[in-house]
């Protein structure tokens, strides 16, 4: 079932709910959407070894998801949501790590930097449409080779005029983004 955790777990209708079947032949999408108690059902479903299962939904722009076992299905899968807000005071960042990973001859450092991004709320920051609204990150001047990851779901970057933008909501929790690059050095 899908609950709206903001809303004291209050159930979610007519959302529409993605099971997602990854396996060496390929990729397969079913579709169901909740009823009245947040329930959702999907029929057919084979068991596939080796196989990797989720579901997932979009709630006011926010994609949640959550990873599935088959052989566990006497456990209730329960997809959470959150409601939607663009006010960037719902994280702040917890912790940042920085690695010099090597120094190369022509003057060049590679990094690694991992920032912890909390959200201590009981609602999903959702970047508005202005550039300065997305979740932001500087880099030092003439970095190159920008190579970006998280677990934050739906999750994407832009490179802006300092550094690169996050183009994600973030959920409540903690979330890691982890990126490198190389700069040149004096």
């Amino acid at each position: 079932r899908v609950v709206n955790r903001t809303a004291d777990d209050t159930p979610e209708f007519g959302l529409l709910v993605t099971l997602h079947q990854e396996s060496t032949a390929g990729h397969v999408d079913a579709e169901a959407v909740t009823d009245v108690d947040g329930g959702f059902r999907f029929e057919g479903v084979e068991n596939i070894a080796d196989a990797s299962y989720g579901v997932s939904a979009t709630y006011q722009d926010v994609m949640y998801g959550v990873d599935i076992d088959l052989s566990q299905l006497d456990m209730p899968i329960e997809l959470v949501v959150y409601e939607a807000v663009d006010d960037d005071s719902a994280f702040s960042i917890e912790g940042a790590s920085l690695l010099i990973v090597q120094a190369d001859a022509p003057r060049t450092l590679w990094a690694l930097e991992i920032v912890k991004i909390k959200n201590a709320t009981d609602t999903a920051y959702v970047p508005g449409p202005e550039p300065m609204s997305l979740v932001r990150f500087g880099l030092p001047p003439g970095a190159g080779g920008l190579q970006v990851d998280t677990a934050l779901l739906g999750a994407d970057f832009i490179q802006v005029d300092q550094g690169f933008a996050l183009m994600a909501s973030v959920p409540p929790g903690e979330h890691e983004v982890m990126y490198a690059y190389r700069f040149p050095y004096s």
